[in-house]
């Protein structure tokens, strides 16, 4: 099964550029993007007032996370353009474009529920709320509050 958005031809600087005219939209007053040590784009961070009080919100495109299963879905065979390695970083390559498609997809999702009134910025956003120590709101729910949810 193929990952959504696999064949884009958008380069991810350009939509880092869509996210961030979605998010200006929606009343973010600061937005800045990260990058690691390559140089490569790793998350956009936003302030946006939640309640008359600024939060700060990152949000990260999981490059290796794509590259994985788009080279699962199309691993590399004897068959293939190239060596193994030559193969694996054009699937790299390729899955940054991917994982920023994917999520501006998600981002403008997010903004119709909020633009719809079926949701509140604070509602899509916060497990993307950061801590004065860098953390998320959702590695805090990781690391101590998943364990107080019920069974259900």
């Amino acid at each position: 099964m193929a990952i959504m958005n696999y064949t884009t031809e958008v380069p991810a600087e350009r939509t880092v550029g869509e996210i961030t005219s979605l998010l200006v939209r929606k009343g973010a007053r600061s937005i800045s993007t990260e990058f690691t040590g390559e140089g490569e784009l790793k998350a956009i961070t936003f302030v946006m007032p939640i309640g008359g009080f600024p939060v700060c919100f990152q949000l990260p495109a999981n490059v290796d996370g794509v590259a994985r299963v788009m080279l699962t879905d199309k691993p590399w065979t004897s068959r293939s353009h190239g060596t193994k390695e030559q193969f694996e970083a054009k699937a790299r390559e390729r899955a940054k474009w991917v994982a920023w498609r994917i999520l501006k997809d998600w981002v403008a999702a997010q903004v119709a529920l909020i633009e719809s009134g079926q949701a509140q910025a604070a509602q899509v956003f916060m497990p993307y709320a950061m801590q004065d120590d860098g953390r998320t709101m959702f590695q805090l729910f990781t690391e101590s509050n998943q364990k107080r949810l019920s069974k259900g």
